[in-house]
């Protein structure tokens, strides 16, 4: 039987063989399960979807290593264990003339990562609303999920649950009361600003659109925990409608604009709140990979938003080409 215990802002700690298991796999004990699962644990049906994997050795990539939230660990273990492969080097070399091979690969390969962490997280959600995670068959359906639905071979299976399983609880917990009233007080005195726009916040609840909102940085449908770490002050726009539940910059339609090299005025309203934030959040993840801190602690030492500019003035101005901040993304 699952037991769990409750967390009021704190995270469990990990042991040795959690923190071991994050790590990436052997390269050569990680190929030879897959080339297993092929044979053994996949339906016939699903063989040939896997012949030709053959893991290499992780390259370094703009995905951060350490992160503070249980659904940030999950992803960072799918991004270094299932998305280790040599298809990242031979996409790189196909999208060689496009002038942006780097950060192309780096966002399919953090939108794949993301993307089956929520998936992983919904479904585990969604198992737990039927059986309570404490009865038996939460763990069965739940593993039967993860190995049949997610592919995972049985080398990995044991510890992909354990990172899902915390992932999960994340998504499920609840938001303390006193918690609530701490980052209030905080951000009162603190930082009584919106973390992303820089908008002074009502705390009076007179204006709704620059309302006082608590907003989790990793979102809770991703894993992420209400805990001091992953919790910002935001206005009720920006918490609403620009940053709405992405849990990273590679979520929202970020190839949907392309502005001239010398764009207008008009065209530079073209880049919606959405693209602020995904600016915003990959300058932030730039500096906090960078200097090994959190995703927190990167936002508040970058500040909010700057207005857009285009970097490279003798380029079309598309995602990669621009910023609204003057650290992380040059």
């Amino acid at each position: 039987m699952l037991h769990h215990v409750a967390r009021s802002g704190r995270q469990s700690p990990r042991s040795p063989r959690d923190v071991a298991a994050i790590r990436l796999v052997s390269p050569k004990r990680l190929a030879e399960a897959w080339q297993n699962r092929v044979r053994s644990d996949f339906p016939p049906s699903r063989r040939n979807w896997d012949d030709e994997r053959i893991v290499v050795q992780d390259q370094p990539n703009d995905m951060i290593a350490h992160g503070v939230t249980d659904g940030e660990i999950l992803c960072h273990y799918v991004n270094h264990n299932i998305f280790a492969t040599n298809a990242w080097v031979t996409l790189k070399e196909a999208l060689r003339s496009t002038g942006r091979a780097d950060e192309l690969v780096n966002f399919y390969r953090q939108l794949g990562a993301v993307s089956l962490t929520q998936r992983i997280v919904k479904a585990g959600v969604s198992y737990a609303d039927e059986f309570d995670m404490s009865d038996p068959q939460f763990r069965i359906e739940f593993r039967s999920y993860l190995r049949d639905s997610i592919g995972l071979p049985t080398l990995l299976l044991d510890s992909f649950y354990r990172f899902s399983e915390r992932a999960v609880t994340a998504a499920k917990e609840a938001f303390p009361p006193g918690l609530q009233r701490r980052m209030r007080q905080w951000s009162e005195e603190r930082h009584p600003r919106c973390y992303m726009c820089g908008i002074g916040l009502d705390f009076a609840d007179a204006d709704v659109g620059h309302r006082y909102t608590c907003e989790h940085i990793w979102p809770r449908n991703y894993g992420g925990n209400t805990n001091v770490d992953n919790l910002l002050p935001a206005c009720k726009v920006c918490n609403g409608s620009r940053k709405k539940d992405f849990a990273t910059w590679v979520i929202p339609s970020i190839h949907s604009v392309a502005i001239g090299m010398s764009p207008s005025e008009e065209g530079m309203k073209s880049i919606t709140g959405e693209l602020k934030f995904a600016l915003h959040y990959r300058a932030a993840q730039a500096v906090a990979i960078e200097e090994r801190i959190s995703l927190k602690k990167a936002f508040l030492k970058i500040g909010p938003w700057h207005d857009v500019r285009i970097c490279d003035t003798d380029d079309v101005g598309d995602f990669f080409n621009l910023a609204n901040h003057s650290v992380g993304i040059i």
